[in-house]
């Protein structure tokens, strides 16, 4: 079938049942983050900025480790059980075959590198139960119970946070975090094996494996190239800070970007619980409006109350950070922009559209970080930050109104 019709054409959006996905997405986001948040704060105030900073450096490296290893296994898993919620022949076996092998490989890799510290390579151990509930996690969200998906979770995160906690307090080392961390991990993994093993999906017979790992590997190169240029792109700005700045700059900036994080929570919940719809028909014209709406409402309404924000959170210390965070704030309109598009692209099988739009972010990033931050700094670079994602943002716009064509 042959269309001249944009992208983004008008059609009926199931309310109620997104209204639910998205507040149960919400409602365990919120908690999540706000685990992760109190886990910063915990950090902030035990220990110094620097330690901060090879903190977000160390679980920065794993979750980018984490989503290469996945290999687009995950969208993958999603797009198939949302479109056959019941009647599907899952390639969870070979999936979750290829993301332990590859991730046999970086852990490896990690602990022969000289290089590496304690900490890296003690909470790069946490990619095998991460494969687990990589994939626990795709058929839950594929088949809508976002609930289960939310309270597992919310629960994991809960548990991580309080096992941190007491590995700060008894040991008041980062080596010692990180250990707490892996068991947190190995309890998420549990908790939403326990959680997909209620309602069993139908697998491929063990004699069809052989093709279907091949056949796994085939199509989840696309998304794994799609998401690891993507998410390099969102740790870019760690990196390239920890390359030209100091750990210090590293720390304030961590702190500020959580604080950021949070008015994110709302649009990922939204355009999470909409996903699997997405695979069958056309978002509702009005999402990409009230998205960028809000954002530029929220971005407004935090700059009087940044410092005062910032120095309840953290203290004094991070005084430095207010600034960045009210920078940052201008970020989430070219956020929401860039969330929307690549949710329909990925929905739509147009990966390689997104590869390349990422790519030209990536490096757009790079260069444009650099240049401002020899010029003016790390403020300079917070602005970077905000151009290019605006433009990243832009840019999938017009992809998205031009006439396409679809089978």
């Amino acid at each position: 079938l042959r269309s001249s019709a944009p992208l983004l054409p008008c059609s009926p959006a199931p309310y109620p049942v997104m209204t639910r996905n998205t507040l149960a997405l919400l409602l365990g986001r919120i908690g999540a983050q706000t685990a992760a948040f109190l886990l910063t704060l915990l950090l902030a105030r035990g220990l110094d900025e620097a330690a901060l900073g090879v903190f977000a450096l160390v679980s920065t490296a794993v979750f980018v480790g984490n989503v290469f290893t996945t290999f687009g296994m995950d969208a993958l898993l999603l797009r198939a059980v949302a479109r056959h919620p019941t009647a599907v022949d899952a390639p969870l076996w070979p999936a979750l075959m290829w993301q332990l092998l590859l991730s046999a490989v970086v852990v490896a890799g990690l602990w022969l590198w000289p290089a590496a510290g304690w900490p890296l390579k003690i909470y790069s151990l946490s990619l095998v139960p991460l494969a687990f509930t990589t994939v626990w996690s795709a058929i839950l969200r594929g088949r809508e119970q976002m609930l289960a998906y939310a309270g597992g979770q919310l629960l994991a995160a809960v548990g991580r946070v309080a096992l941190a906690a007491v590995a700060l307090v008894g040991w008041g080392t980062l080596a010692a975090v990180f250990v707490a961390l892996l068991l947190g991990q190995l309890l998420e993994m549990g908790v939403m094996g326990l959680l997909v093993a209620q309602n069993p999906i139908r697998l491929i017979r063990p004699e069809r494996w052989g093709h279907a790992l091949w056949q796994v590997a085939r199509q989840g190169a696309a998304l794994a190239a799609v998401a690891g240029v993507a998410v390099l792109y969102q740790r870019t700005p760690l990196f390239l800070l920890a390359a030209e700045g100091t750990l210090t700059q590293v720390g304030w900036f961590t702190a500020a970007s959580r604080v950021s994080d949070l008015p994110r929570l709302l649009p990922y919940a939204l355009v999470g619980a909409l996903f699997p719809r997405l695979t069958r028909q056309a978002p509702p014209p009005s999402l990409w409006r009230g998205l960028v709406g809000g954002a530029i409402v929220a971005a407004v309404a935090v700059q009087p109350v940044a410092r005062p924000l910032m120095s309840l959170l953290y203290g004094g210390r991070y005084a430095p950070a207010v600034p960045i965070l009210q920078i940052l704030a201008w970020s989430w309109v070219g956020f929401v922009g860039v969330l929307y598009g690549s949710m329909v692209l990925v929905a739509h099988g147009r990966e390689k559209t997104l590869l390349a739009v990422h790519a030209m972010a990536l490096l757009l990033l790079a260069a444009v970080g650099h240049l401002l931050f020899s010029y003016w700094g790390l403020l300079g670079f917070c602005w970077a930050v905000v151009v290019v994602e605006g433009v990243q943002a832009a840019v999938l716009a017009i992809i998205l109104h031009m006439p396409q064509k679809f089978v």
